[in-house]
């Protein structure tokens, strides 16, 4: 009986051809199953055809922004954990990235093999338990809907 090794796949949308080629065989060569787009529209379409198991994500790009487009897989509950990997380097981004659902956010240029072990973390938890956040928001909502009603 032979084991069939499921390899993790990663869904990656950059608006850079270099940054996607790189990324493309960088990754694979690293044993993950790699999808790469160019922005909203094509990322969708990857996405709803086969969800993966964690998504890289730039920050700034034309039709959308990295943060709408994490937003609205918070909102229908994406399982996939999300990186932000981008050219910005702003404390404002760094603050914003685990409210729109990222577990980890990553500034190009970066260190190849450190984002291997990023997404390695990444893999290895669960997006939605691990980010604070949602935690916190979470948790304030359970608390709204167990309290009593204040109509009597």
């Amino acid at each position: 009986m032979t084991l069939i090794e499921v390899r993790k796949s990663i869904l990656v949308c950059d608006d850079n051809q270099d940054v996607l080629d790189f990324l493309e065989q960088f990754l694979k060569d690293a044993g993950y199953e790699v999808r790469t787009t160019h922005g909203y529209v094509e990322f969708l379409c990857e996405y709803k055809s086969r969800p993966p198991d964690l998504i890289l994500l730039d920050v700034r790009m034309p039709d959308r922004d990295g943060f709408w487009i994490a937003e609205r897989l918070q909102i229908s509950n994406n399982p996939a954990s999300v990186i932000f990997l981008t050219a910005h380097d702003r404390p404002l981004y760094r603050l914003c990235a685990p409210i729109a659902g990222a577990v980890d956010y990553v500034t190009k240029p970066f260190d190849p093999d450190a984002l291997i072990e990023r997404i390695k973390a990444a893999l290895a938890i669960d997006a939605k338990t691990s980010n604070w956040f949602l935690q916190a928001t979470d948790y304030e909502h359970r608390l709204r809907s167990n309290s009593p009603s204040r109509e009597a």
